[in-house]
């Protein structure tokens, strides 16, 4: 089972790891966390940070459904480009996602619903409790998407690579495009359209 997703590696940058260790040690104080999670990186035009407590699997008995599992202990994940070009901000999406994961640790605990939490009334306070330490305050809480408002520039991922397949529904027309002559295409049959209930049909583009 694959549990880090594709493009992420091993952080080895000792001030984001230090950052972390810093950031755990004064959520341990409060009696929210008790570990300290590993942490990644990885590359996106699209998000800061991310913290990720479960993967999804597909179950051979149903091909085309796929389950959410918990992973055995959290992860997070930091954009590489942002820690080098805003190393305050990158503090800050630390604190981010580690408190979600101590709202994850609260719901588990509390035998909870652990996924949908989001930015609620509680990881706000997990936030502010963390961040007061190092001076950041609630007004200081922003999901950051906007990378230019802040002066930093992300080079976009193009790839070289264009679409040669097809999997899609006879029935609807709804199709879902693919790189390689993957599992799905050699056997769309392993797979329906959930609106039409169809079996799903592959092609060469």
């Amino acid at each position: 089972m694959k549990q880090i997703p594709r493009g992420w590696y091993k952080c080895t940058n000792k001030v984001i790891l230090d950052d972390v260790q810093r950031v755990c040690d004064v959520a341990k104080e409060y009696g929210l966390i008790d570990y300290t999670p590993e942490v990644y990186i990885f590359k996106s035009s699209r998000t800061y940070g991310w913290a990720r407590y479960s993967t999804k699997v597909t179950d051979d008995a149903i091909p085309w459904f796929r389950r959410r599992i918990e992973l055995r202990k959290p992860i997070v994940g930091i954009n590489e480009q942002f820690v080098l070009q805003n190393p305050k901000g990158a503090l800050q999406t630390i604190i981010h996602e580690i408190s979600h994961i101590t709202v994850y640790e609260h719901n588990k605990k509390n035998d909870e619903q652990r996924w949908a939490e989001g930015h609620s009334g509680l990881w706000r306070s997990h936030y502010y409790k963390i961040g007061k330490k190092f001076g950041l305050k609630l007004s200081d809480i922003t999901r950051l998407s906007d990378f230019s408002s802040i002066g930093v520039e992300l080079t976009e991922r193009k790839s070289t690579t264009s679409y040669k397949y097809s999997l899609y529904c006879p029935k609807c027309g709804k199709q879902w495009l693919y790189k390689t002559n993957c599992d799905c295409i050699k056997r769309p049959y392993r797979w329906q359209c959930q609106k039409c209930k169809q079996k799903l049909e592959s092609k060469k583009i």
